[in-house]
C-alpha cells in the first residue's frame, strides 16, 4: 500500500492516476497533517511525500516519528518546483 501525500491537486491526481494504473493499492492526503496521521495509523510500504506540505519544525519531526515507529518501508520526499514561464 502507498500513501501520496501533496497539497497540489494536479500532481496528487497525476501521482495517484499512474500508481493505481501500476496495480497499486493507495491512499492520499492533501495536507501534511493529514498524512502524517494516516501514516502513523496505517500499514503503508511507500510513502510519497512533497515536502511542502509539511510546515515547520514540528511537522519534520512528526515525519521523524514516522521514520522511527511505524513499519513503513520507504518513505520518498518530492522536491517539487514547478517553474511558470520559464524555458
Amino acid at each position: 500500500r502507498i500513501l501520496v501525500i501533496e497539497n497540489e491537486l494536479h500532481l496528487a491526481g497525476a501521482m495517484t492516476r499512474t500508481l493505481a494504473r501500476s496495480g497499486h493499492s493507495l491512499s492520499a492526503e492533501r495536507d501534511g497533517a493529514s498524512g502524517l496521521r494516516d501514516a502513523l495509523a496505517h500499514r503503508h510500504d511507500l510513502v510519497v511525500l512533497n515536502l511542502k506540505t509539511l510546515h515547520g519544525q514540528r511537522a519534520l519531526h512528526q515525519l521523524r516519528r514516522v521514520c522511527a515507529t511505524s513499519r513503513v518501508l520507504m518513505i520518498t520526499v518530492l522536491f517539487v518546483r514547478l517553474l511558470y514561464g520559464n524555458a
